[in-house]
């Protein structure tokens, strides 16, 4: 798990701003509306926390989104050019049944065991 976290640091991040920015967005219109003495948070501590634990829960659920649900990340993109990564079913990504979108499938097929440490 933790190689994957580390291939995937990037993507991560991007996910992780993104989603805290949801997050804040969602407070700030809560926010209009109420004001924070009637969402019962009385103390500064307790709306420091709130604005401490959005970059929190969004690094986790962006950890959990790239390393666990996500099964597909992009390696390089340039221009009408790009290289992914994909992990599954090869067959289903090439070849998939209800598309009809030309795709370049490239199965690597050599005689040696390459190992990539990171």
């Amino acid at each position: 798990m933790r190689k994957i976290i580390l291939c995937n640091i990037k993507e991560i991040y991007k996910v992780s701003v993104k989603i805290s920015a949801a997050i804040f967005t969602v407070l700030s219109i809560l926010l209009s509306v109420k004001a924070w003495d009637e969402i019962m948070l009385f103390r500064q501590t307790g709306r420091m926390t709130i604005f401490a634990l959005v970059p929190f829960v969004g690094s986790l659920l962006a950890c959990l989104w790239v390393c666990i649900l996500k099964k597909e990340n992009i390696i390089f993109e340039k221009g009408t050019n790009r290289v992914d990564i994909c992990y599954g079913d090869i067959m289903k990504t090439g070849f998939p049944a209800r598309k009809a979108e030309n795709r370049i499938v490239v199965i690597p097929v050599n005689t040696n065991f390459d190992v990539v440490s990171f």
